[in-house]
């Protein structure tokens, strides 16, 4: 990825090269965030999930 961002970068003007950045940088604290989310919900649902249940509960967050 980070070669595909250096040779992209190559072609675009400095302009679009830090709006790239940020772009790039906005989207690194999102998916960041977003583990902290879904490591908190692990942890929150794994007293209540059992091979019981289990295809129930992935059934349901599918749909």
């Amino acid at each position: 990825m980070i070669k595909a961002v250096a040779t992209g970068s190559l072609t675009l003007g400095q302009k679009q090269k830090a709006d790239t950045l940020d772009a790039l940088a906005n989207g690194y604290k999102a998916v960041g965030a977003l583990t902290i989310d879904i490591v908190q919900l692990i942890e929150e649902v794994k007293p209540v999930v059992n091979q019981g249940n289990k295809a129930q509960i992935v059934k349901a967050m599918q749909t």
